[in-house]
């Protein structure tokens, strides 16, 4: 009996070794041969004969393969590939991981601008008296992403404020220009919230290190005192609110039919403003059509009231802007065509007259090899295109302020560096009644990571 146990005990230790090594992903070794077992002694068990163990293969340091870190069992470390589709967000995050983890990702670009404005002597004593360099941007922007929720904030390091009636004093200020909490409830549900950019029109939506040219068109961004005589452009600067939008949603495939929307809630004055300036907010509405990569069409509208003045001389009115775009991008060229429209309706003062401003642009450029990007453009802003209940002389003086500018440019994008380059000739062309010499030559050098 003892002599039976002590093969069974044998051969179950000798199976239990192929077993374990195929457990481990390895290949089970060859059975190794067992002697017949030594007759017992007298009063002495039988000792079994030892295992052979399983061939040991090391693995290099570089070649080992790190525990997963990622805790299934855990909702809120679901990575983000697993997620159902409608959940999934437009890109994964990359960048330093955090404990809690939120991936944090920075940003930022800098853009020095060098500027030459003609100066005409019989005309104003501010255009082309100020040539030189001019600190665009210092753009810093962190965004910390967790599943689906991000948290965003930027400062602009050269924000230029200007004085309202003599625009070549101010100065330079770092200031906040983004703060939001979003949310990607799904691809159709995108809540933010905070302070952000409104979307509006296709020439102000393109991030700024994007620009075709140096700065956007007239039309967006108005003329400044250095430059010719003052003109607001209609484009938004950022505002506090809550957005609701939604990825690109194609009915079929990312080549078909596609739609995008966005709809903003918020205060419709300037960010530095701590408090709204009336207790009415903006409304703010953007739909995209587009075409698979190549086409999109795009509608804006945005209602607001706007007061200026303090109380209790403060005056209200209430502006309407409406916007119209398209783009076409194919075979590495671009197109963009956009119409603005602002109409200014006295709310206080009803016997003021009521004001629309309009303003166009029409762009076209191309991607030729080696980084070069030439590109022309067509801008026009008439800040009176329309105006009711004036006299004739008021009238006459309203139709001479629209100003148009014809822009060349031709940009480097240098390869495989986080460099560009941007030359820019404006041909800027008033009313005969105040054309004044103040074409403009900007050299602009870009950098962004």
């Amino acid at each position: 009996m003892k002599t039976i146990a002590a093969t069974a005990l044998v051969l179950t230790t000798m199976a239990a070794s192929p077993l374990t090594a195929l457990a481990q992903g390895e290949d089970a070794p060859s059975p190794t041969p067992v002697a017949a077992p030594t007759p017992p002694v007298a009063n002495e068990l039988p000792v079994p004969e030892a295992p052979s163990a399983p061939a040991v293969t090391e693995t290099p340091a570089s070649l080992a393969v790190p525990p997963p870190v990622v805790q299934l069992a855990s909702p809120n470390l679901v990575p983000v590939e697993t997620l159902p589709a409608p959940f999934a967000l437009a890109k994964p995050a990359t960048g330093l991981l955090f404990p809690s983890g939120f991936v944090l990702t920075p940003s930022g670009f800098v853009r020095t601008l060098f500027s030459f404005i003609n100066d005409d002597e019989a005309q104003t004593d501010y255009v082309g008296r100020y040539d030189g360099f001019q600190m665009l941007n210092a753009r810093l922007a962190f965004e910390a992403s967790r599943d689906n929720t991000t948290i965003g904030v930027s400062l602009e390091g050269a924000y230029d404020r200007r004085g309202a009636m003599n625009t070549s004093e101010g100065s330079v200020e770092v200031q906040l220009r983004d703060a939001f909490i979003s949310y990607h409830a799904y691809r159709f549900l995108h809540l933010t919230a905070g302070q952000l950019k409104v979307p509006f029109a296709a020439e102000e939506a393109t991030p700024t290190p994007e620009l075709v040219f140096t700065d956007m068109a007239v039309s967006s961004r108005g003329v400044r005192g250095v430059e010719g005589y003052n003109a607001d452009g209609l484009s938004f600067d950022r505002r506090v609110g809550l957005k609701l939008s939604s990825d690109r949603l194609y009915l079929s495939d990312e080549e078909g039919l596609g739609l995008r929307y966005a709809l903003t809630l918020s205060n419709g004055n300037s960010p530095a403003s701590p408090l709204n300036d009336n207790e009415t907010l903006a409304y703010t509405a953007r739909l995209e059509v587009s075409w698979g990569q190549i086409i999109t069409l795009g509608l804006g509208a945005d209602h607001n009231e706007v007061t200026s003045g303090s109380p209790p001389d403060a005056l209200t009115e209430k502006q309407l802007s409406l916007a119209g775009d398209l783009a076409v991008d194919a075979f590495g060229a671009h197109l963009l065509v956009q119409y603005l429209r602002r109409i200014d309706e006295p709310k206080d003062v009803p016997s003021d007259a009521k004001i629309s401003a309009q303003g166009f642009l029409a762009q076209v450029s191309y991607e030729a090899p080696y980084g070069l990007v030439p590109a022309y453009r067509f801008a026009l802003l008439d800040p009176t295109v329309d105006v009711t209940e004036t006299d004739a002389d008021t009238q006459a003086r309203l139709d001479t302020d629209d100003v148009r500018v014809h822009t060349l440019g031709l940009g480097w994008n240098v390869p495989d560096e986080p460099f560009a380059v941007k030359v820019n000739y404006h041909l800027v062309l008033e009313d005969a009644a105040r054309n004044i010499n103040n074409d403009r030559l900007d050299v602009l050098l870009q950098g962004a990571f």
